[in-house]
């Protein structure tokens, strides 16, 4: 397993992501995340790349 950061080069392929609602109550959606990460310099987004 490997943890890559995130880049731009991804955004189509997470947009397009599906969570359902129960996984929600332990995360925000992908796309939250990269928001709030691009509004806070402290706050990095971090993937596990699926083939």
């Amino acid at each position: 397993m490997k943890l890559v950061a995130y880049d731009d080069a991804y955004y189509e392929k997470i947009e397009n992501f599906q969570i359902n609602s129960s996984q929600l109550e332990f995360t925000n959606a992908p796309l939250d995340n990269i928001r709030l990460a691009k509004q806070n310099p402290n706050r990095h987004c971090d993937m596990l790349p699926v083939k």
